[in-house]
């Protein structure tokens, strides 16, 4: 009677044993399931315009469904999004850069710190791993979502007219001459010293305010 007790015991805790170890696996499962991706970009397979960056907790930014860039989105991860590969996200940026007006010549201050910069090249280097992109002189114009701000020139004038420079003129009012006809002329009053001259269509004009026209061709 004793042995056959203890021998029920036996098996009843052994049928525990098995139940408990099946619980601790099924939890194990659905904790599986349940987790959260890892950080980092994701795209959808049902948009090819979106693709944005996953913190582990929301989409902080990147470009919706729409193609528009949003900031603190508050949209949440769908089983249609997938991890982007790093090509991807490099492509991405650099088409970014570009809708945003980044090319060589623009000043901009940098995204880390604001230190200003000028793109000396059409290049960019993202780096996903930093969430950066630099410019080809180490300019930061992308990091962790904040893009660098493009500084814009005021617009030139001279004695209230507009100057506008094209890639083969420059127009000041109603005066337009080519590049290298203007480049000719303000040597020419260097060369004279001639520090201020008339003109029929623009007036009285310094030469110093001619140079800067000059600085703006270069």
């Amino acid at each position: 009677m004793i042995y056959h007790f203890k021998n029920k015991n036996y098996e009843r805790i052994k049928s525990l044993e098995k139940e408990i170890k099946l619980l601790k696996e099924l939890r194990k499962l659905k904790k599986e399931d349940n987790a959260a991706p890892k950080k980092g970009w994701y795209k959808s397979l049902n948009n090819d315009k979106f693709l944005m960056y996953w913190d582990g907790y929301e989409y902080q930014y990147g470009i919706d469904g729409t193609g528009k860039w949003l900031d603190g989105t508050g949209i949440d991860m769908q089983l249609c999004h997938k991890e982007a590969k790093d090509k991807e996200v490099e492509l991405f940026l650099i088409e970014e850069a570009k809708r945003r007006g980044f090319k060589k010549g623009v000043e901009f201050a940098s995204a880390n710190g604001g230190t200003k910069f000028t793109c000396s090249d059409n290049r960019w280097f993202p780096e996903i791993f930093t969430n950066t992109m630099w410019d080809d002189d180490c300019g930061i114009i992308f990091k962790d979502g904040k893009w660098a701000k493009i500084i814009k020139d005021e617009p030139l004038t001279i004695n209230g007219k507009m100057v506008k420079i094209t890639d083969s003129q420059v127009i000041i009012g109603c005066m337009t001459k080519s590049r290298v006809e203007f480049e000719a002329f303000v040597q020419s009053l260097n060369d004279f010293d001639i520090r201020l001259v008339q003109h029929l269509h623009i007036g009285n004009v310094r030469t110093s305010q001619l140079e800067k026209i000059i600085d703006k061709l270069n």
